[in-house]
């Protein structure tokens, strides 16, 4: 199992590092922002009316995605990890584009629950494939 504790305590960073980190996580923040300006945009303007579902979904995703990427950040310059993550991510629109058809009354609570349990569906397929048959990473 990944540990979810930093590889280097906050303390031992160099102010560069963390001066890197805090700027990194600003224009994500200021992203994020954006994307949600922009959505509201296009919904007004267009009159074109974005069930919320869709909406959530894209967030979910993004926060499953995302923090799988950051957790196993190790394993950044590893093709197969991102064909694993590229896969699970193509199966994980895939199903939910069904569910959300199938059911157009999907409560945004859902997410929440649903999102836990594939997130830890996630954490142990990555685990299985990153680990060769000796049984050591990659």
């Amino acid at each position: 199992m990944v540990s979810l504790q930093r590889d280097m305590p906050l303390n031992r960073t160099r102010p560069v590092s963390l001066g890197k980190r805090i700027l990194r996580d600003a224009v994500l923040g200021l992203a994020i922002i954006a994307l949600i300006v922009l959505i509201f945009l296009i919904r007004i303007y267009t009159r074109v009316d974005v069930p919320l579902r869709w909406v959530e979904l894209a967030v979910f995703t993004a926060v499953i995605f995302g923090y799988a990427v950051w957790v196993y950040r190790r394993y950044w310059r590893h093709a197969k990890f991102w064909m694993v993550l590229v896969g699970l991510l193509a199966f994980h629109l895939f199903a939910f584009t069904m569910v959300l058809r199938m059911y157009p009354d999907w409560r945004p609570v859902w997410f929440v629950g649903t999102s836990c349990i594939e997130y830890l569906i996630l954490v142990v397929i990555v685990d299985k494939i990153l680990k060769s048959a000796s049984g050591h990473n990659i």
